[in-house]
């Protein structure tokens, strides 16, 4: 058995544990929303997910116990990635307005289903590979890694471009939000773009 802290899985596992901390001091300090509890949400399932793993890896328990960790861990893993896309699609589900925030939604909708189906197909494939032998089902594996993450790659460019896009009014909500005053002049918005 390997000692703990010479796995990456255990430091990966730490980095959450702690961040998760991090962000519950952040809490703390502001208050509990959604835009502050996705950091402790996604941490946490990085934390527990990279722990699994190195159980799953190194603790040589049997087959099925070493499936079930892997199950859990990929449904945390999955939480984790896909999870911090949240945190733009709160702040564009503020400022989007009409056609621009439907195209917004079923596209980012669409393309967490595709990330939703990639981690199921390789959580079968990966359960399936564990029972029946290590070669088996690579192929199907790596294609569902690629796709998992070609899914989580367009998610976060399609969110980048629609905060890319309305920058100035983002900026601008986020000031009337905290000093109750307009500070950014209308003619800032137009120089932005």
């Amino acid at each position: 058995m390997a000692v703990y802290y010479e796995s990456s899985w255990s430091i990966l596992s730490t980095i959450g544990l702690v961040n998760f901390f991090f962000a519950w001091i952040v809490i703390g300090i502001t208050r509990l929303s959604w835009l502050s509890a996705i950091p402790a949400i996604v941490s946490a399932a990085g934390a527990v997910a990279n722990g699994l793993c190195y159980y799953a890896w190194y603790m040589n328990s049997g087959k099925p116990r070493t499936a079930s960790a892997y199950a859990v861990a990929d449904i945390l893993w999955m939480i984790q990635e896909a999870g911090l896309s949240f945190y733009s699609y709160i702040i564009l589900k503020q400022i989007l307005r009409n056609k621009m925030r439907l195209v917004f939604f079923i596209l980012f909708w669409f393309f967490m289903l595709c990330i939703c189906m990639a981690r199921t197909l390789l959580l079968i494939f990966r359960i399936k590979s564990i029972f029946e032998g290590e070669e088996a089902f690579t192929n199907v594996v790596n294609g569902a890694h690629v796709g998992y993450f070609i899914s989580l790659a367009c998610v976060e460019c399609l969110s980048a471009f629609f905060l890319l896009q309305y920058r100035p009014t983002g900026l601008e909500v986020d000031i009337h939000s905290r000093f109750s005053k307009r500070v950014v002049s209308p003619d800032a918005k137009k120089d932005c773009r």
